[in-house]
Formats: C-alpha cells, sequence, structure tokens
C-alpha cells in the first residue's frame, strides 16, 4: 500500500467519524 492511499484511507475514516459525530451532536 502506498502512502497516499494510507493517507486516504485515514482521512476518509476521519471524515466519517466526523459526520457521525455531527449527527449524533
Amino acid at each position: 500500500m502506498s502512502i497516499h492511499e494510507c493517507l486516504l484511507a485515514v482521512a476518509s475514516t476521519l471524515l466519517m467519524l466526523l459526520f457521525c459525530w455531527l449527527l449524533n451532536g
């Protein structure tokens, strides 16, 4: 897995968590 793919995976996970937090907040 390349650095770019790893960063993309981390970013998408953080966005998903942020979205869930906003919906629940």
